[in-house]
């Protein structure tokens, strides 16, 4: 059966690296970053009408790689940070047939600040790191990735989603 994995957590917690290595171990694997569907020039600051855009290209684009018969994993990641998030995404598809996971990274405020500073970010994310208190309560599998590696974070979300991809891995990095 197929797999919709939601990958949520703060800005510059690592979804973006960690769905870039899942993409890279799993065969048949799709994937989606909504900060694809936000770049937009000039940017505005998020109208209405850019919403409902923007929500609808991400539905768009899951079913297209739901409905794809090459493709039998589909990653999202999104900064998701409340239970209604997660049915936007999943209610649109609701008519298709799919496994659904919702894993949220999480990490401490030192760990939060190092990796924002070193992937660039504005300064005021940087002096005022969102809060992870909401990510424990969205009941998804929670990934504390404070002390990981990207290699291991995607290791921790194939342990939850696929067993045999991890097992593969594990083998293909020796362990």
């Amino acid at each position: 059966m197929k797999k919709l994995v939601l990958i949520t957590g703060a800005p510059g917690v690592g979804k973006t690296t960690t769905c870039c290595t899942l993409t890279k171990m799993i065969q048949g694997c799709a994937w989606l970053d909504s900060d694809w569907c936000w770049m937009i020039n000039p940017w505005v600051p998020k109208t209405s009408v850019q919403k409902q855009y923007v929500e609808g290209t991400f539905s768009r684009i899951l079913r297209g790689y739901l409905e794809n018969d090459d493709i039998n994993t589909v990653l999202f990641s999104w900064v998701i940070n409340s239970a209604t998030m997660f049915d936007l995404i999943t209610e649109p598809l609701k008519d298709l047939d799919f496994e659904l996971y919702k894993i949220a990274l999480v990490c401490s405020t030192d760990a939060h600040v190092k990796r924002l500073k070193s992937d660039n970010r504005r300064e005021e994310q940087v002096a005022a790191p969102d809060s992870m208190t909401s990510y424990y309560h969205l009941g998804a599998k929670v990934i504390d990735v404070s002390s990981m590696s990207v290699a291991d974070s995607a290791l921790a979300v194939l342990k939850i989603i696929d067993n045999t991809v991890l097992i593969n891995a594990l083998c293909d990095k020796g362990e």
